[in-house]
């Protein structure tokens, strides 16, 4: 029926494509929207639309779109690690570090996979005492999936970590675990550091999750991203700034933080 539906100049969507002679029978049909449930590039390479630039839709017939390209700014990180959890850490830092008397401020659109991935891969704007792995920390996270937006704390260096969570919309609107937005603020006054941690899902209306001050300067800023012993994961951070500065991953100094980290890139761009 999508081929009649091409011929006589409509728009058509089709569901239910999960398998791969289903997806390549609709593509053939030239149907426009595609519906299916297969939605990990790495989990199921044949449900893609997008070029090699990362270009969302692909193109009917003839049409040159090879070249398309998203005007979009993405730092995007691959990671093998353990946790971001406990009283010591196994993931990779993308970093700078400052003793400045300043209050500085991240914002970020984190974009994790949502399917066949790890709920508890994890990726945050962070502030941290060293490059430890058991070092004192502040992080709001946003979680692979199923989970909602977090903040994360470690107080004491080699202790415990905390978590706490709060809904950023309103109920029937969107799954929380749907919220991308994350904003990092960072005080240092000479004597303590404090943070705040807080969420959105527009990227302009924005709702506290946790807030922590600690003694000391914690001098190292930026993006973690832990896949939680599951094996590879690749995590997108959009439009990532400080301020009205943004950042590229040339920016960042890199560090895999803590052992059981097997692999680690950082690069501009979706791939």
């Amino acid at each position: 029926l999508a081929a009649t539906v091409y011929q006589a100049g409509f728009i058509s969507r089709v569901w239910g494509a999960n398998d791969v002679t289903s997806w390549n029978k609709a593509v053939a049909a030239k149907a426009n929207h595609i519906g299916t449930d297969k939605v990990n590039l790495h989990q199921d390479p044949w449900a893609t639309t997008h070029n090699a630039l990362g270009w969302p839709f692909g193109c009917i017939e003839s049409w040159p779109c090879a070249g398309y390209q998203e005007a979009v700014d993405v730092v995007g990180a691959e990671v093998n690690s353990g946790d971001l959890w406990g009283g010591a850490d196994s993931f990779f830092f993308a970093s700078e570090a400052s003793s400045a008397v300043a209050t500085s401020t991240w914002t970020v659109a984190v974009n994790t996979p949502n399917s066949h991935v790890d709920a508890w891969a994890k990726g945050c704007l962070m502030v941290r005492e060293s490059l430890a792995a058991n070092a004192r920390y502040f992080a709001v996270c946003r979680p692979a999936d199923a989970n909602k937006p977090r903040t994360q704390v470690r107080t004491s260096t080699g202790g415990a970590t905390s978590a706490a969570e709060v809904d950023i919309v309103a109920a029937d609107t969107v799954d929380q675990e749907s919220v991308t937005f994350l904003r990092l603020t960072v005080r240092y006054d000479g004597k303590q550091t404090c943070a705040w941690g807080d969420g959105s899902q527009n990227g302009s209306t924005w709702k506290q999750i946790g807030t922590q001050c600690f003694s000391g300067l914690l001098a190292h800023q930026g993006l973690a991203a832990s896949s939680h012993g599951s094996g590879p994961v690749k995590l997108l951070f959009g439009n990532v700034k400080k301020g009205s500065t943004l950042y590229r991953q040339a920016a960042f100094t890199q560090t895999a933080v803590g052992s059981g980290v097997s692999g680690t890139r950082l690069f501009d761009g979706v791939f």
